[in-house]
C-alpha cells in the first residue's frame, strides 16, 4: 500500500510549489528526503526569499544531497576521492540558498556555494576554510546587503597562546568570489554572535588574564575590521549551551554555568543596553541544578521574550532522569522574568518530553510551541498555542496519532516557523518507519494553523481512547497473561511483550528463554497507575523444575512464594507488559 506522504511526494515532483496548497489543505505531512539519511547525520531547512522550501541532509554515502523547491535534488561533494563531510548551514539567497559545510578529507576544508539556484547546475563551491583554521563542525553564517559573514570553530592550535581552538571569521563579497582574509578572532569553543546594524559582536568563553572569563570581540561591518578582545564578565566552567541574541537594542548572552563539583547547574547571562560598553547580569536561579540541553528563543523586538528548554535533575537526583519542557518569559525586554512554566501535566511526568521548538505567528501575541513527547510510550509531536505571549496557553495536542506513530524531533536543528499568513505554521520532524526507533526515518514537513491542528487531533478520537485505558481492561489483561504463564502458552505471552521488545526479538529467541520456572498461581496485590504507565506488584507461587547446567551440575528450586512489581503500558489500544532482562538489567521502551 502506498502511504499518502508517499503519494503527497510524487504530486509534488509533478506540480513544484502547488503541493503547498495541497499539503496545506489536507494537513499531510510532507516527504522531504529522497534517500535514506546517514546514521547521527545533519539536516538543514531553509525557505527561499520567494517563501519556496529547501532542504538538505547527508545521505548513506555521505553526499550532501539538497533538495529543490521542485523536489528534485543535487548531490554536493567530491566523487574522484572518499569523504568525509559534515556540518551544515543553509539561509536564503534571493530565489536559492547559500549552503556552508566541511569535508574533513583529504585535509579540513569548509565549502560554500554563496548562491545555490532552484534550476540549472551547480558549479564548484568555493573553498573558504582550510589549512589557516583546520576547521570544525561548529559553523555559523548570515548574509546581510548580499555579504556572506562566516563564523567557524578551528583547532588550528597557536604556539603563542598555547590555545588549540579558536574562532574564526571571513567575508564573501555580493560577486561570489572576492574573500576577505581568514582571520583568527580569539580562543574560544562554542561560535556565538549578534549581527546588528553596523555591528557584529563575537562571543567567548575563555581564559583572559589567567581567568575564565565572557568575552567579546566587535566586528565593525563599514571598516570591515575587529576592535580588541573586551572582557564582560567573570564565568565558571560551562557547558556546550552558549546562546546570544538580540532583541529590541538590546544584547544578550546566555550560557549553563557550572558551580561546586560540576552539578551545581545555573543558567546564566548578561545584557547590554550600550552596544556592549556595560553588562548587567542576571540568572535562572528558579531552574537551578537542572541539567539542559540547548535552547530556543524568540522576541518581538518589543519587549516580549520567550525562553523555551528542557531538562532533568540527575545529577543531583539519579531517578531524575525523565526530561521535561520549560518556558522562560519576560515581557520588559528581560529586565524581568516570570515564573517558569511547564505545558504537561503532572499524569505525564513519568514520561520525557524533549527538544521544545517556538515560533511568533503573524497576529500580536501569537506563539506556537512545539515538542517532542512520549506520554503515548511512542514519540509524538505536541503543539500549544498562545494568544498573549506565552502567559496561557490551549491544551497540548498531538500532530501525529497516538501510540500509533513514531514522530520525533533532533535537538539541533529544530525547525518551527511562522509562515506569515493566516497564522499559519510549519515543523520539521522526523518519522520512523518501525518500533527500532533508529535510523530508518524520514524527515517530514508539517503545514497547518491551530483550527487544524485542533481538528486534526478531533479525528483521532482521543477521549475514546482514553476511556479504553481502564483498570478493568488491565485485569483482564493481567488475568490473561498470568493463566497463560501458568500453562505454558507462550505464544498468548509473548503477544503480550511491549511492542518495542517484539520488533527486536522473535517469538523463537523469547520461547528458547521460557519454560524453566514453573508458575502454580498468582494474585495481583496492588496497581498504581500514572497516566499511560502502571506498576503492577505481582505475588506468584513458582518452582524451578530440575534440569542440567551448562556446567553438568543440577540444579532447581522448590516451590515457594515471590513477589515482585512489574511495568504495563498502555499503547495505541491496549495494555502491555513492558519486557525487562533482569540479568541483563535491559529494556526495550525508551519513554
Amino acid at each position: 500500500m502506498i502511504k499518502s506522504c508517499q503519494i503527497l511526494k510524487l504530486m509534488f515532483v509533478l506540480t513544484g510549489s502547488l503541493l503547498m496548497m495541497v499539503v496545506e489543505a489536507a494537513n499531510e505531512p510532507l516527504v522531504l528526503n529522497e534517500k535514506r539519511i546517514g546514521k547521527y547525520a545533519e539536516w538543514g531547512f531553509s525557505h527561499s526569499e520567494d517563501g519556496k522550501p529547501w532542504f538538505a541532509y547527508y545521505d548513506t554515502k555521505n553526499f550532501l544531497r539538497v533538495r529543490r523547491p521542485d523536489g528534485n535534488e543535487v548531490a554536493l561533494g567530491a566523487t574522484d576521492r572518499p569523504r568525509q563531510q559534515s556540518g551544515l548551514v543553509m539561509m536564503p539567497a534571493d530565489n536559492g540558498i547559500s549552503v556552508l559545510w566541511r569535508d574533513k578529507l583529504p585535509r579540513k576544508h569548509l565549502y560554500l556555494f554563496p548562491k545555490l539556484d532552484p534550476t540549472g547546475v551547480t558549479g564548484a563551491p568555493l573553498v573558504v576554510g582550510g589549512k589557516a583554521s583546520e576547521p570544525l563542525t561548529r559553523l555559523k553564517m548570515t548574509q546581510v546587503d548580499g555579504v556572506n559573514y562566516l563564523l567557524w570553530l578551528g583547532e588550528k592550535g597557536d604556539k603563542k597562546t598555547r590555545e588549540k581552538y579558536h574562532l574564526y571569521f571571513r567575508t564573501v563579497e555580493p560577486d561570489g568570489k572576492t574573500l576577505s582574509p581568514v582571520e583568527q578572532v580569539m580562543p574560544g569553543r562554542y561560535p556565538a554572535w549578534i549581527v546588528d546594524d553596523k555591528q557584529i559582536p563575537v562571543f567567548s568563553w575563555m581564559v583572559l588574564d589567567g581567568k575564565l572569563a565572557m568575552a567579546m570581540r566587535v566586528y565593525d561591518r563599514t571598516r570591515k575590521s575587529f576592535g580588541v578582545v573586551k572582557k564582560i564578565a567573570d564565568a565558571p566552567s560551562i557547558s556546550p549551551l552558549f546562546e546570544a541574541f538580540k532583541s529590541g537594542d538590546r544584547w544578550f548572552l546566555l550560557w549553563l554555568g557550572h558551580y561546586g563539583d560540576g552539578s551545581d547547574l545555573l543558567l546564566e547571562g548578561v545584557y547590554s543596553d550600550d552596544k556592549g560598553q556595560h553588562w548587567t547580569r542576571f540568572a535562572f536561579d528558579e531552574l537551578r541544578r537542572l541539567d539542559m540541553g540547548q535552547i530556543e528563543i524568540v522576541t518581538d523586538h518589543k519587549g516580549h521574550i520567550l525562553i523555551a528548554l528542557d531538562g532533568n535533575r540527575r545529577l543531583i537526583d539519579p531517578e531524575d532522569t525523565k526530561s521535561n519542557v520549560y518556558l522562560l518569559r519576560s515581557e520588559d525586554n528581560g529586565t524581568t522574568w516570570k515564573k517558569a512554566q511547564t505545558l504537561r501535566p503532572e499524569d505525564v511526568r513519568l514520561t520525557k518530553a524533549r527538544y521544545p521548538m517556538l515560533a511568533l505567528g503573524e497576529q500580536a501575541g501569537t506563539v506556537m510551541m512545539a515538542w517532542e513527547d512520549w506520554r503515548d510510550i511512542r514519540p509524538n509531536i505536541y503543539v500549544s498555542y498562545s494568544r498573549d505571549f506565552g502567559a496561557t496557553w490551549e491544551t497540548a495536542l498531538p500532530l501525529g496519532r497516538p501510540g500509533v506513530w513514531n514522530l520525533g524531533l533532533d535537538p539541533r536543528p529544530r525547525v518551527l516557523f511562522s509562515q506569515g499568513k493566516d497564522d499559519r505554521f510549519s515543523l520539521v520532524a522526523k518519522q520512523f518507519n518501525d518500533d527500532s526507533l533508529r535510523d530508518q526515518k524520514e524527515y517530514v514537513l508539517y503545514s497547518l494553523s491551530w483550527d487544524e491542528a485542533r481538528k486534526n487531533a478531533a479525528s483521532f478520537n482521543l477521549e475514546e481512547i482514553k476511556a479504553r485505558a481502564t483498570e478493568k481492561l488491565l485485569r483482564e489483561r493481567l488475568s490473561t497473561y498470568w493463566q497463560a504463564m501458568i500453562k505454558g502458552r507462550y505464544e498468548t505471552t509473548y503477544a503480550m511483550q511491549d511492542p518495542f521488545y517484539r520488533h527486536r526479538r522473535t517469538f523463537k529467541a523469547y520461547a528458547a528463554n521460557m519454560g524453566r520456572i514453573q508458575y502454580h498461581s498468582y494474585k495481583i496485590k496492588k496497581i498504581a497507575r500514572v497516566g499511560n504507565i502502571t506498576k503492577v506488584l505481582v505475588e506468584v507461587e513458582a518452582a524451578v523444575p530440575e534440569f542440567t547446567l551448562p556446567s553438568g551440575k543440577k540444579y532447581s528450586e522448590p516451590k515457594k512464594t515471590r513477589s515482585f512489581v512489574e511495568t504495563w503500558i498502555f499503547v495505541n489500544d491496549n495494555w502491555y507488559r513492558e519486557f525487562y532482562d533482569g540479568l541483563a538489567e535491559q529494556g526495550f521502551t525508551s519513554y
